[in-house]
């Protein structure tokens, strides 16, 4: 499925995180810069996951999975499930985000398409169900 166009970390695992909260990790970018970067995951927890840089096999995520869902079940962390780390990478990423905002700088999206090339259409009716066609046309309108 990665090689296919358009699928990234974000969109394949966001689908199994969807299919199955309670056994697969989401990692789009808001939820990797919070496990990652927020400073809220333990550095000793950090340290045992593999560092993510473009895209990661199956093997790779399973084994970051596993590692998250042995860290949530400990007592190293309030959280209790990844539907808790998802919540809680969304509810902090606002903060820090509105925060940004307000201090004038950039806030970040979790737009899973935004490395998809897309292009843009206009369509044009003349008149409700179309009923100006025929009078649109011989008039070159």
């Amino acid at each position: 499925v990665m090689s296919k166009k358009g699928i990234h970390n974000s969109k394949l695992t966001s689908g199994l995180y969807w299919i199955d909260p309670k056994t697969f990790v989401n990692l789009d970018s808001r939820s990797r810069w919070y496990i990652y970067d927020s400073e809220k995951v333990h550095k000793e927890m950090i340290n045992k996951l593999p560092i993510i840089n473009g895209k990661i096999s199956g093997e790779e995520y399973l084994n970051i999975n596993d590692k998250l869902q042995r860290y949530l079940s400990s007592k190293e962390t309030t959280l209790t499930n990844f539907t808790d780390l998802s919540y809680e990478a969304w509810r902090y990423s606002e903060k820090i985000n509105k925060q940004n905002h307000t201090e004038g700088g950039e806030i970040e999206t979790t737009d899973a398409d935004k490395d998809v090339e897309s292009k843009k259409y206009w369509i044009f009716s003349p008149g409700s169900q179309a009923v100006n066609w025929n009078s649109f046309y011989e008039e070159g309108i």
